[in-house]
């Protein structure tokens, strides 16, 4: 799954589950923070091992982070 597709994924599952109860920008913020906290574990991760998988890991998920900006 790309990045944008990702992104995209993600807000619309905070989106469906809040689609009565909040404005657009709410399942965008979750999703946000939803990336910051995979980020977090995967940066832990690497201060141990760095490894090729989590650094893919981690520019995977930051560019999830830059589409969901762009929704």
């Amino acid at each position: 799954m790309t990045a944008k597709e990702k992104a995209i994924k993600l807000v619309n599952e905070f989106d469906n589950t809040l689609e009565y109860l909040t404005p657009r920008r709410f399942p965008k913020q979750c999703a946000l923070t939803c990336v910051e906290e995979i980020l977090s574990v995967l940066n832990r991760c690497t201060s141990n091992l760095i490894t090729h998988q989590v650094k893919s890991e981690i520019s995977y998920y930051w560019e999830v982070k830059r589409e969901i900006g762009k929704l």
